[in-house]
C-alpha cells in the first residue's frame, strides 16, 4: 500500500484518510473477485502406489474410479449444506492505533484511526499499523472457520487418482 507523506495537506480529517482507505478496500476486493486456478496438490509415489500399464481396461477402471467421486462429493455437499452454520460475520483487528474490519467475505472493508495516534504517526507507522491490523483480523476470522474434513479428505483422493491417472498415461513424463 502507498500513503503520501503529506497526506494530511491533502486530506482534512483523518475521517477523510479512513474513507481513502475504505474506497481503495472495495476496489481491492472487487479485482480480488476474479478466481484462478488452485494450485495442484502433490502427491507422493507412495500414495498413488501402484500404477498399472496403460490398457483398455486400467484406463476404464481410473476413469470409474473418478465418476465413483462425483456421488461422494454430491453427498458431501448435500451433508454440508443440510448442517446449520452461522453466517459470516464482520470481524475486526487492531495494531498501533489502526482497527480494520474486515467484511463477511473476508476482505478489508473499513479502517478507523486513533485520532491521538494518528497526529504523530509517520506514514511507515500508519502503512504497517494498517496491515498488522489486516493480518490480526484475517487471523481472528480463520480461527473462527470451521474445517471441513470430508471435502478435504475427497480433494486429497481426487488429487490421488488424477496423478495416478496422469502417471499411467505419461510414465515417462512428469507428473
Amino acid at each position: 500500500m502507498r500513503l503520501s507523506p503529506v497526506w494530511f495537506t491533502k486530506l482534512d480529517t483523518p475521517e477523510e484518510l479512513e474513507r481513502a482507505f475504505a474506497q481503495a478496500f472495495r476496489l481491492a476486493a472487487a479485482r480480488v473477485a476474479t478466481v484462478g486456478p488452485r494450485p495442484s496438490a502433490e502427491v507422493t509415489d507412495e500414495e498413488m502406489g501402484e500404477v498399472p500399464e496403460l490398457t483398455n481396461d486400467s484406463l476404464a477402471a481410473a476413469i470409474a474410479e473418478l465418476e465413483g467421486m462425483f456421488g461422494e462429493w454430491d453427498e458431501a455437499l448435500e451433508r454440508h449444506l443440510a448442517t446449520p452454520r452461522p453466517a459470516p460475520v464482520a470481524v475486526s483487528g487492531s495494531s498501533g492505533g489502526a482497527t480494520v474490519t474486515l467484511n463477511p467475505a473476508g476482505h478489508p472493508w473499513s479502517v478507523r484511526f486513533d485520532p491521538e495516534w494518528l497526529d504523530d504517526a509517520k506514514v511507515g507507522a500508519i502503512c504497517n499499523a494498517v496491515l498488522a491490523a489486516a493480518n490480526d483480523a484475517t487471523a481472528r476470522r480463520a480461527s473462527t472457520a470451521e474445517p471441513d474434513d470430508e471435502f478435504e479428505g475427497l480433494r486429497h483422493r481426487h488429487a490421488v487418482a488424477m496423478a495416478r491417472l496422469h502417471r499411467m498415461c505419461n510414465p515417462e513424463g512428469e507428473r
